[in-house]
């Protein structure tokens, strides 16, 4: 068995996104992560942000067209 937690609260689940705890609310709400209900603590499944994550498109930055004619 991992020694790794199952289960993070809401504010460290927004802080391992890097985003705010509304948005993380939202992501919950739109069943984009999965949590449990504990006692009166609402706790996030770690497993969900792993795949909330990797579900994400990596987007390149564009080159801007002025990077672009100064590098040409």
């Amino acid at each position: 068995m991992s020694d790794r937690a199952l289960f993070c609260s809401v504010v460290e689940a927004g802080r391992l996104l890097g985003v705010s705890r509304s948005l993380t609310y939202e992501l919950l709400s739109a069943g984009s992560l999965r949590s449990v209900k504990l006692g009166k603590r609402r706790l996030v499944e770690i497993a969900s942000i792993d795949d909330f994550a990797a579900s994400l498109p990596i987007i390149g930055l564009k080159q801007s067209p002025a990077k672009a004619a100064i590098d040409a």
